[in-house]
């Protein structure tokens, strides 16, 4: 086994995963967060939904998969003995490892890898690139790859895709691909992390951590943004 990759089922991540797996790496897909969000999720889903889609095409998933309630489930860190070798493990859009199970599976797994929508430097948690987005429109989105830690998005940086262009110089369509192709050079670099990659344990990334931005914050957002 080479790779095992943490993710949430979408069109997005399979798109991610074209080119990037192969047979024998396996995908973990979570069917639920382990925390509650009590805001309308469904703001602007059905047009991200559709974005995607439309514009990066994938069929259904080719590569061996196992369906769990979430990362911390005693289910996960079965399948993790039950593999037996595993390079490393790779999360995208998947909980963070809480204390006891992170404790348990990094004794198992040396290299794991976390995909940050965002500059951890700037804002950790969740819609850390909506927070920057929000804070300063002259912001540039960022997807970053960090080693995953006790922490949460605190980990070592290893790779970071900035934009170009900042937030107010972009549409809302180049806001969702820019994530998407950043995420997928991510997931690439994640691949090419050698086994052997020390993994320092010391925070170094500390932006401020945010949980899930509300509805109506989403919306001064994405007045940010360039208008169509």
């Amino acid at each position: 086994m080479n790779n095992l990759v943490v993710a949430t089922r979408s069109a997005f991540r399979e798109y991610l995963f074209e080119g990037n797996l192969d047979k024998n790496d396996l995908i973990v897909y979570e069917r639920k967060k382990d925390f509650c969000v009590n805001y309308e999720t469904k703001f602007l889903e059905q047009y991200i939904y559709e974005f995607t889609t439309q514009n990066f095409q994938s069929g259904p998933s080719q590569w061996q998969y196992f369906d769990i309630e979430n990362i911390n489930s005693i289910k996960f860190l079965d399948l993790i003995i039950e593999i037996g070798k595993i390079k490393r493990i790779i999360m995208t859009g998947a909980n963070f490892l809480r204390k006891t199970q992170y404790l348990e599976v990094s004794k198992l797994v040396k290299t794991r890898l976390n995909i940050h929508m965002g500059d951890p430097h700037l804002f950790r948690g969740l819609d850390s690139n909506l927070w920057a987005m929000l804070a300063n429109k002259k912001n540039h989105p960022v997807v970053t790859l960090h080693h995953a830690n006790l922490n949460l998005d605190s980990g070592d940086i290893v790779f970071q895709k900035k934009s170009e262009k900042p937030f107010e110089e972009m549409t809302l369509q180049e806001f969702i691909r820019f994530e998407i192709e950043a995420s997928k050079i991510c997931l690439q670099k994640a691949i090419e992390i050698k086994e052997e990659t020390l993994v320092e344990s010391e925070f170094k990334n500390e932006g401020v951590y945010k949980s899930a931005m509300q509805t109506s914050d989403k919306k001064l957002a994405f007045k940010n943004l360039k208008s169509l």
